[in-house]
């Protein structure tokens, strides 16, 4: 005999009676769809500078405990051959308060495109502890490695490229 149990929801209870997920659950993911095309942009900066808000992700936990896992896939080309690199890193404000940089302490961000690749798709991924349930946006930045040569990353609207890939993905994760 087979047994089937369908639900529309899941959660975990404490004997206290407060909601508790257990350990490892995905609670909620948000995600921006294919937002490249059509979100097309470009630098030429040697400093970090955001994308522009067609690519900020929010999400608000519902537990100060989870984890957010970040997936991101950025179609993006660096111009200027050897030696020449385009970054990419992920920026989050907690509420609207302080801006805390993801990346690496070399200021290099999260991933690097080398100058002599075509287009090309780049990967994120980044494991966060925010110890918040508030409103938490994630924004992509970028730059190039000397200040003169573009970075580009998106796709333009006029391409005829349905889809390029490019995406963010965050993911709430009980602890």
């Amino acid at each position: 005999m087979t047994s089937i149990l369908k639900t529309d929801k899941i959660e975990g209870v404490t004997a206290s009676g407060t909601v508790q997920m257990p350990a490892g659950t995905t609670v909620q993911a948000q995600s921006l769809p294919n937002s490249g095309r059509g979100a097309f942009t470009y630098t030429t900066s040697s400093s970090f500078a955001a994308m522009g808000t067609n690519w900020d992700l929010t999400i608000t936990p519902k537990f100060a405990s989870s984890k957010i896992l970040l997936l991101g896939n950025f179609s993006c080309k660096m111009e200027g051959g050897a030696n020449k690199y385009g970054y990419i890193t992920l920026y989050r404000v907690i509420s609207g308060g302080a801006t805390t940089d993801l990346g690496d302490i070399n200021s290099s961000g999260l991933m690097a495109v080398d100058g002599q690749m075509k287009w090309t798709n780049a990967k994120i991924q980044y494991l966060d502890s925010p110890n918040t349930t508030s409103s938490i946006t994630y924004k992509p930045y970028y730059r190039s490695s000397d200040g003169s040569n573009e970075f580009y990353v998106g796709w333009s609207s006029s391409s005829s490229a349905n889809h390029n890939l490019t995406f963010l993905t965050a993911l709430e994760i009980a602890q």
